[in-house]
C-alpha cells in the first residue's frame, strides 16, 4: 500500500541519518499521497515531520520542512493540518532558543485556538507559551500559562505525555518559588508517567526528572529521602 512505501522509505532515511534525502523526500510525500484521502495525506507528513526529531542535528532541517509544509496547507486550504504544523513548528523555535519567532506563532495559534474553542490544541500551545516564558525568565507570565493550560486541560482527556509535562513545568515553577515539598511532589507525579511511556524520549524525560526529584530532597536538606530514591527499583532500572 502507498501510504505504509511512504512511511517506510522515511523510516530508512531516518535510520541511516540521511538529513539531505528526507528532507527532499518529505516535502515530495505530498505529491505521492494526493491520490490518498486528505486524512491520510496530513497523517504521513506529521508522522514523517515528528519521527524527523530522531536524527540529531538536524534542527535547522526540521525548520524548513515544517515551514514549507505549512505553506503547502495554507495554499490546500487545510487548517487543521496548517495548525498543528504551527504548533510544531513553534516547538522547534523553543528548541533552537528562537523565543520571540516561537511567541510570535504561539501568540496568533492562541488567538485561532480560542475562537475556535479548540481545548487539547489549547492545552498545548499554553504549555508551550509557559515554557518560552520560563527561559525568558518572565516568571508572572510563565505561571499564568500554566494555569491556563491546566484550566483547558481539566476539561478534557489529555494524553500522559501532556500530562506528564504539565506536572514537569509545575515542578519547575514551584522550585522558582522555592516551594521545594511541593515542587517534589509534581516531579513524582511527572517522573511516575514518563516511566511508564514508551516514546523514544520518555526514558531520557524520566531520567531528568529523576534529578529534579532528587535535588528537590537536597534543597529540603532530607538525605535520608536522597538514599531511599536513589535505592528504589524505578531509579535502579
Amino acid at each position: 500500500e502507498l501510504e505504509s512505501c511512504i512511511l517506510e522509505l522515511g523510516e530508512i532515511y531516518i535510520t541511516t541519518e540521511n538529513i539531505t534525502k528526507l528532507r527532499e523526500f518529505i516535502l515530495q510525500s505530498t505529491d505521492y499521497s494526493m491520490r490518498l484521502a486528505k486524512s491520510k495525506t496530513a497523517k504521513i507528513l506529521k508522522t514523517l515531520i515528528d519521527k524527523f526529531e530522531q536524527v540529531p542535528d538536524s534542527l535547522d532541517d526540521q525548520i524548513y520542512v515544517c515551514e514549507k509544509s505549512i505553506e503547502f496547507a495554507k495554499r490546500e486550504k487545510r487548517m487543521f493540518l496548517k495548525n498543528s504544523l504551527t504548533i510544531k513548528l513553534a516547538n522547534l523555535h523553543y528548541q533552537k532558543k528562537q523565543y520571540k519567532d516561537a511567541l510570535n506563532l504561539i501568540n496568533s495559534l492562541l488567538t485561532e485556538f480560542k475562537k475556535l474553542d479548540d481545548k487539547p490544541s489549547l492545552v498545548d500551545v499554553h504549555l508551550l507559551e509557559c515554557k518560552v516564558y520560563h527561559k525568558l525568565r518572565n516568571l508572572a507570565k510563565s505561571k499564568a500559562a500554566l494555569t491556563a493550560s491546566r484550566t483547558a486541560a481539566n476539561s478534557i482527556y489529555c494524553p500522559t505525555v501532556t500530562m506528564a509535562e504539565l506536572d514537569l513545568m509545575s515542578g519547575v515553577l514551584h522550585c522558582e518559588d522555592k516551594d521545594y515539598k511541593t515542587a517534589f511532589s509534581y516531579f513524582y507525579e511527572s517522573f511516575e508517567s514518563y516511566h511508564n511511556l514508551t516514546t523514544h524520549n520518555s526514558y531520557e524525560r524520566a531520567c531528568t526528572v529523576l534529578k529534579y526529584m532528587l535535588l528537590s530532597k537536597i534543597m529540603l536538606n532530607l538525605i535520608d529521602d536522597v538514599k531511599q530514591i536513589l535505592n528504589a527499583k524505578y531509579t535502579k532500572k
